[in-house]
């Protein structure tokens, strides 16, 4: 499966596409809202690890774009702003799950399994 990992921060693109590429998953990235919609256009990736605070276009509203032309993509969000207004934001019938960073690694990998699970059970059982 292509993931899209969008964050606005190298390091945290790095750690993630570490961690997925470790777990089978073909990785691409973005450093920015609107660059992760032209490149959800054209990899059309069935998973977009997005954080929320990102320049030129915010998560959400990259969310609710590219939901408009791939509604079957899942998205994980990803933020440092865990303040109920910012959660408000987040649509949650498009989203799987939300993640505060700083994450724990190991917790990161349980929702990811979580994911795979309920998506493709037939296919994957991680421990």
């Amino acid at each position: 499966m292509q993931v899209l990992v969008a964050d606005d921060q190298p390091g945290i693109r790095m750690l993630l596409k570490i961690i997925l590429e470790q777990m089978g998953f073909g990785v691409h990235e973005a450093k920015n809202g609107q660059e992760a919609v032209e490149k959800a256009l054209n990899i059309r990736p069935g998973l977009i690890i997005m954080d929320m605070r990102m320049p030129y276009k915010s998560g959400d509203e990259a969310i609710a774009e590219i939901h408009s032309f791939l509604p079957q993509t899942d998205f994980i969000v990803m933020t440092a702003y865990t303040a109920p207004e910012v959660l408000e934001r987040i649509d949650r019938k498009k989203v799987f799950e939300v993640v505060a960073k700083p994450f724990d690694v190991e917790e990161f990998k349980m929702i990811l399994n979580k994911y795979l699970k309920e998506k493709f059970p037939w296919k994957y059982s991680f421990v």
